[in-house]
């Protein structure tokens, strides 16, 4: 986990100065809904994203697929940053309060799940 940390950091560190708080503000709920989806599956509650439908069944895979679309977005964000400054800060700020909406939901509202069979793909 400390890794992933580490790697998201470090993408994250060519970011200028007058955007590191939109930055901090992805990478803050970008990592909350990472670590409370692993926590999730591995207490055995499905993740219902259809973005990760091949990882579902695997905490670990579906942890790694969200920490590298994050590191493309983070990526995507330092790469337009000079052409629209503006658009990636909009951007940054509404991802990170989706993401962070997302990690409450895991932390506040996953009994409604509860009676939900977990789907183990077959493959």
């Amino acid at each position: 986990m400390k890794y992933l940390l580490l790697g998201l950091l470090l993408v994250a560190a060519p970011v200028s100065a007058q955007d590191r708080v939109s930055t901090s503000i992805f990478l803050g709920g970008a990592i909350a809904d990472d670590v409370t989806t692993f926590h999730n599956m591995r207490g055995g509650f499905p993740e219902y994203d259809p973005l990760y439908h091949l990882t579902r069944a695997q905490p670990v895979g579906t942890l790694l697929s969200l920490a590298a679309t994050d590191a493309v977005t983070l990526w995507l964000a330092h790469r337009y940053q000079a052409s629209h400054p503006r658009l990636v800060r909009v951007v940054l700020f509404s991802l990170g309060g989706i993401r962070l909406g997302d990690a409450i939901h895991n932390t506040h509202g996953w009994n409604i799940y509860a009676n939900r069979p977990i789907f183990i793909p077959s493959h």
